[in-house]
């Protein structure tokens, strides 16, 4: 029978359940004030006046429009009931922050630490809550933000390339005792795109890119008769063809070696090393979500950029997105 995994309470201390001197006493005290400042109880934050700004737009139950106020939950959010299915609801059920236990002030703390590509033990250690809870909220961030590349559309002068990341470990193939080296089945191919403002970033599957794939990628993302800046892999003459695209190309192992100032293809290649870092600061994810990774990182890339605005944009999307996810299903 497999063990469950036992996560220790960010609240609990050594000296919990035994006497205490004046120093054990001091550092106690010290770190639980700091412990309950990160997490205070919802009915004790501002959270009731924030979500009672906002009005409902259907019952979440039936979707019909025909609803009256009818009263306020414990923690003093409003209240409604449906006048046609009979249930009562609030501006938060059915979406990814119904019946939620930590105040949203924290989930924006998370939001902000995962922007600056902080880790999962990073984030969880600051605001003092399980690496679960980290997880479980990145999870939550892959179905907000899982059409969010759809939208997409580069114009202009368009930076093209790809970028490659490792299988993990376990999963490498390997032949004769040895793992596969180079641009092969142990890495992923993702597309990447640029044109100064907007960043679009596609799992294209593993190895080299082909004809097919390429199209795949970008056909819907690069408007037609834009510019197209990159080097000479061949695939890129699709869209070149299929789009009427204009073009320079580079050859990538002439100019590699030349400082950014001067390198035609440093644009790219700077968004190219930003998702790099963003995705070695979670080392160990399942694969199985690279490409709710790369949502994530299209949106901290793309404007707005003040990172405030980002979470206010997040938040709205919550409270309008009929989304929701349980804990148990997120692991499945």
């Amino acid at each position: 029978m497999k063990k469950t995994k036992y996560f220790a309470s960010r609240r609990e201390t050594p000296w919990d359940s035994t006497l205490r001197d004046n120093v054990q006493e001091f550092i106690r005290n010290e770190y639980l004030d700091d412990y309950y400042e990160k997490h205070p109880a919802l009915s004790e934050s501002n959270e009731a006046n924030l979500l009672n700004a906002f009005v409902p737009v259907c019952c979440p139950n039936c979707g019909s429009l025909k609803f009256t106020r009818k009263g306020f939950t414990s923690n003093g959010i409003q209240r409604y009931c449906c006048k046609d299915c009979g249930k009562r609801f609030n501006i938060l059920t059915g979406t990814l922050l119904d019946n939620h236990k930590i105040s949203i002030s924290e989930w924006i703390e998370f939001c902000l630490n995962l922007f600056r590509h902080d880790s999962f033990s990073s984030t969880s250690a600051n605001n003092k809550n399980s690496t679960t809870t980290t997880a479980y909220w990145t999870k939550k961030l892959f179905l907000l933000l899982e059409d969010y590349t759809e939208g997409i559309v580069l114009t202009g002068n368009v930076y093209i390339d790809e970028t490659y990341y490792n299988e993990a470990a376990s999963n490498r193939t390997v032949r004769n005792g040895k793992e596969l080296r180079g641009i092969s089945k142990n890495k992923y191919c993702i597309a990447m795109g640029f044109d100064g403002e907007k960043v679009y970033a596609f799992l294209e599957g593993m190895a080299k890119p082909t004809r097919e794939r390429t199209r795949d990628a970008f056909k819907n993302h690069i408007a037609r008769g834009s510019h197209l800046i990159h080097d000479r892999e061949k695939s890129h003459k699709v869209l070149v063809e299929e789009l009427e695209l204009s073009e320079e190309r580079y050859n990538a192992r002439e100019i590699e070696k030349l400082p950014d100032k001067k390198n035609p293809l440093a644009p790219i290649n700077r968004q190219c090393f930003m998702l790099k870092d963003f995705l070695n600061a979670h080392p160990g994810f399942n694969r199985k979500d690279l490409q709710g990774y790369l949502n994530i990182f299209c949106f901290m890339q793309n404007p707005p950029h003040d990172k405030l605005k980002k979470v206010e944009m997040l938040l709205r999307a919550i409270v309008y997105s009929q989304k929701t996810l349980k804990y148990r299903d997120a692991w499945k």
